[in-house]
């Protein structure tokens, strides 16, 4: 599997994780798994694509753009950390 393939999928299962969230039980297990998936993506993403991607032109702005989006996701998991992961309103909207 190459790189893009990997980040494809890592995608997929995040999202997959948030869809779960809607008739999830164990809030706890769930947020580790979402949590662990962000932080193993976005590592991926900041210390292999990203590097090489700010050099192009073209890109640098996408590359800004997506690493403000990380530091949002990582203030969100910090804010998340700190609640009650049992509560069955976490990821409920």
């Amino acid at each position: 599997m190459n790189a893009l393939d990997l980040l494809k999928q890592d995608h997929d299962q995040i999202r997959d994780l948030f869809a779960e969230a809607k008739t999830y039980t164990d809030m706890r297990r769930l947020f580790d798994s979402i949590k662990n998936a962000l932080e193993v993506h976005t590592h991926l993403e900041e210390t292999i694509f990203y590097p090489e991607y700010q050099n192009h032109e073209r890109l640098k702005d996408l590359v800004q753009d997506a690493q403000a989006q990380h530091g949002l996701i990582k203030e969100l998991l910090q804010d998340l950390e700190r609640t009650d992961r049992n509560s069955k309103t976490v990821f409920r909207r």
